[in-house]
């Protein structure tokens, strides 16, 4: 039973041991994640960017290779908040887009005072 409960001890020290290693860790990788990270608020005729995932290029981008494509659309007025996050742009009318999108700030292809909104199609 003594080499039991030792190897017990044993065990749960090596796995809080690991669990500390694991929260350092994440941490480390929350740092980098956020380094890039700040919060901007867009107002009413603002201009944005808006950023469109390589499946919808198709509207916006009249180029035949996806990948050489910008990655950037723009510039929009926003019309509306909808939310704290999501904001209503005024898109040319042959898009099929919605209008309705959330914000996201910084990338790494534009200047860092540049102010980007995040295009996602919610439907089909």
């Amino acid at each position: 039973m003594v080499k039991v409960d030792k190897l017990l001890q044993l065990w749960n020290s090596v796995i809080d041991e690991l669990k500390q290693h694991l929260v350092k860790a994440q941490l480390r990788m929350k740092e980098q994640a956020n380094k890039r990270h700040r919060e901007v608020e867009f107002h009413i005729e603002d201009m944005v960017y808006l950023k469109v995932r390589p499946s919808k290029l198709k509207t916006f981008a009249k180029k035949i290779k996806e990948k050489l494509s910008p990655r950037f659309y723009g510039p929009f007025h926003v019309e509306e908040r909808m939310k704290v996050v999501a904001y209503k742009l005024l898109l040319p009318k042959s898009s099929p887009h919605f209008s309705c999108f959330p914000a996201q700030t910084g990338s790494s292809n534009q200047p860092s005072q540049s102010r980007f909104a995040k295009g996602i199609r919610t439907a089909g």
